[in-house]
C-alpha cells in the first residue's frame, strides 16, 4: 500500500486517505450539491476507488450485519422498479461501502486513531457553524450547494430560535448524527492518553449544536447517552465532570443574560413545553400535538391502516405516505423509524432492520463485558450506550443522514475489535 507523506515526520497510506475523503460526504447537504458533486456521488467514487485498491475480501465484518445486508437487497429486488437502478446502487453504497473501507484501510491503532481524529476535529466545525445558523438564521451549507432551508414547519423558528439542520435535510436527523459524534468525542476524552483541552472545547461545541436542533427527541438521546457514559465512569471522575457541567451552566446562564436575556425565556418556554408534551402523553390529552407534527401515538395506528395492501413488503419506495385523520388533517410524515420501515418494506424490511439493532446491541454488549478488565470503557462500551440511545430515539423519529453516519461507526467498531482482540 502506498504511503504518502503530509508533514516532516507524518505519513498516511492512500487507503486513509480515500477513507477521509469518504467521511467528507456527510457535510455535503442531501438537498444540494458542491460543485457538482453530490454526497451520494462522493461516497460512492469512494468506494469504488478504495474497492480498486484492495480489491480482496474484508475480514472482521460480523456475520449479522451479511444477513442484515442480504434482507435489504431482497426488499430492494422486490421493489426494484420503484426507482432508478443507481438509487438502489447508492443505497447498498450506504449500508456496506464504508463499513468495507473502515475494515480493509485501518490495519491498526494508529490508523483508527488518525480516523477518530479526523472524524472529531471534522465535527467540532460543524457544530460551530451549526451554532451560529441557530442564532443567525445562516446556513453556510446552503451557500456553497446553492439551496435555502425554510425556516418553518420541521425546520422551523421555535420561541426565536432557528433550528441548526446543518447539512441535513432536517433538524432531527442533524441531531441524531450530533449525538453520535458526542459520543465519540466523549470516548476520546476518556481514554485520551495526553490530557488536551482541544477535544474538551469540541465536546462543549457539538453539545450545545444539539440543544440547538431544539428537538426534544435529541434532548432526550443527549441525557441518555450521556448519563450512561457518566453511570460508567469512577465515582472520582463522576464528581469532577458534574462539577464541570455545572460550571458551564452557571457560566451559560450569565452569558445568555449579558448577550440576550430573552434566550432564557425561551429556553423556559421550551422545557415547560416538553413537560406538557410528556405529561400529556402519559394522561392520554394529546392536544398539545398539533400541526404537521400530528400525534406520534396515532401514528402507529395510521401506518398500519395504511401498509394493509401489502403488509409482507411494504408499499415500496415511491409510495409516498399520505393518511387522512378522522379530524380532516392529511398526514404525510413517518416520524417513527420502525414505522417507516413497515410502511416502505414490509415486515421483511423491518424485522431486518430490528435484527440489525437487536444484533449490534449484543454484539457490543457482549465485546465490552469480554474485554471489561482491561478496558472499563472501551469503543465497545461506547457503541453499546449509543446504541442503545439511538435504539430509544427511533421511536420519535426516522432516519436519513444520520443512519449512514450509523453504518460508518460500525464499521470503525469491527475495524477497532479486528485490530485489539484478533489480530493482537
Amino acid at each position: 500500500m502506498r504511503i504518502i507523506k503530509i508533514g516532516h515526520n507524518k505519513t498516511i497510506s492512500t487507503g486513509v486517505l480515500v477513507l477521509m475523503t469518504a467521511l467528507l460526504s456527510f457535510f455535503i447537504p442531501t438537498r444540494g450539491t458542491v460543485t457538482g458533486l453530490s454526497s451520494a456521488n462522493l461516497l460512492l467514487l469512494c468506494c469504488i476507488g478504495g474497492t480498486i485498491i484492495y480489491h480482496k475480501k474484508p475480514k472482521g465484518i460480523p456475520a449479522f450485519y451479511w444477513i442484515y445486508l442480504l434482507i435489504m437487497m431482497v426488499c430492494m429486488l422486490y421493489h426494484f422498479s420503484d426507482r432508478y437502478p443507481i438509487i438502489h446502487l447508492i443505497e447498498i453504497t450506504q449500508i456496506i461501502g464504508l463499513v468495507y473501507l473502515a475494515v480493509t484501510v485501518i490495519r491498526n491503532e494508529k490508523d483508527f486513531a488518525s480516523i477518530l481524529d479526523y472524524i472529531i476535529v471534522l465535527f467540532g466545525i460543524y457544530a460551530a457553524f451549526g451554532i451560529l445558523e441557530s442564532l443567525l438564521q445562516f446556513n453556510i451549507f446552503d451557500t456553497i450547494s446553492g439551496t435555502q432551508v425554510v425556516y418553518e414547519y420541521v425546520n422551523g423558528l421555535r420561541f426565536g430560535l432557528a433550528r441548526s439542520r446543518g447539512a441535513c435535510g432536517t433538524s432531527i436527523n442533524n441531531g441524531m448524527m450530533l449525538v453520535m459524534a458526542l459520543c465519540l468525542t466523549a470516548y476520546k476524552i476518556i481514554n485520551a492518553k495526553k490530557k488536551t483541552k482541544k477535544y474538551s472545547f469540541i465536546y462543549i461545541l457539538i453539545l450545545i449544536n444539539c440543544f440547538c436542533t431544539l428537538s426534544r427527541a435529541i434532548w432526550l438521546e443527549v441525557c441518555i447517552s450521556q448519563l450512561l457514559i457518566l453511570m460508567i465512569l469512577r465515582p472520582a471522575k463522576q464528581f469532577k465532570i458534574i462539577v464541570k457541567i455545572l460550571g458551564f451552566a452557571l457560566c451559560a446562564i450569565v452569558l445568555c443574560l449579558i448577550i440576550q436575556p430573552q434566550i432564557l425565556l425561551n429556553i423556559s418556554n421550551i422545557i415547560g413545553s416538553m413537560f406538557d408534551s410528556i405529561i400529556g402523553t402519559i394522561t392520554g390529552d394529546h392536544s398539545s400535538e398539533v400541526g404537521d407534527e400530528g400525534d406520534r401515538l396515532l401514528l402507529w395506528g395510521w401506518v398500519w391502516n395504511s401498509v394493509q395492501p401489502s403488509v409482507t413488503w411494504g408499499m415500496g419506495y415511491a409510495n409516498n405516505f399520505a393518511y387522512l385523520t378522522p379530524d380532516g388533517y392529511i398526514k404525510k410524515s413517518i416520524e417513527v423509524m420502525w414505522l417507516y420501515r413497515l410502511y416502505q418494506t414490509g415486515f421483511v424490511g423491518l424485522i431486518g432492520y430490528i435484527f440489525l439493532q437487536i444484533s449490534c446491541l449484543v454484539y457490543f454488549g457482549i465485546k465490552w463485558i469480554a474485554n471489561k478488565r482491561q478496558n472499563a470503557f472501551d469503543f465497545n462500551c461506547m457503541m453499546f450506550i449509543l446504541c442503545v440511545a439511538y435504539f430509544i430515539t427511533q421511536f420519535s423519529c426516522a432516519g436519513s443522514e444520520d443512519l449512514r453516519f450509523f453504518y460508518f461507526l460500525l464499521g470503525l467498531a469491527f475495524s477497532y475489535n479486528k485490530i485489539k482482540y484478533v489480530e493482537a
